[in-house]
């Protein structure tokens, strides 16, 4: 019982950091964020699959398709140019 305790709790450490990887990366390397981001969809589905509370079930699956929605953003690239570096 205990043992699901602890990847929850490893699970959402990691998803944290793939938000804050992806949001740094997102400006600099559009890419990479997007493969984050994803990762960090798959992550939030491990997490609704293990949850019991159906209201934190709820909140990972819309946790995930954000993450989705936002990497799909990132791979189709907005219309206007990109700053001069």
């Amino acid at each position: 019982m205990s043992q699901t305790n602890t990847n929850k709790s490893e699970l959402l450490q990691q998803l944290q950091q793939l938000q804050a990887q992806a949001q740094s990366a997102q400006l600099q390397n559009p890419s990479q964020a997007k493969i984050y981001l994803l990762q960090a969809a798959e992550l939030a589905l491990q997490l609704a699959n293990q949850e019991e509370n159906p209201q934190q079930k709820k909140y990972h699956y819309q946790q995930a398709l954000e993450f989705k929605k936002q990497a799909q953003q990132l791979a189709s690239p907005p219309k206007s140019p990109p700053p001069p570096q």
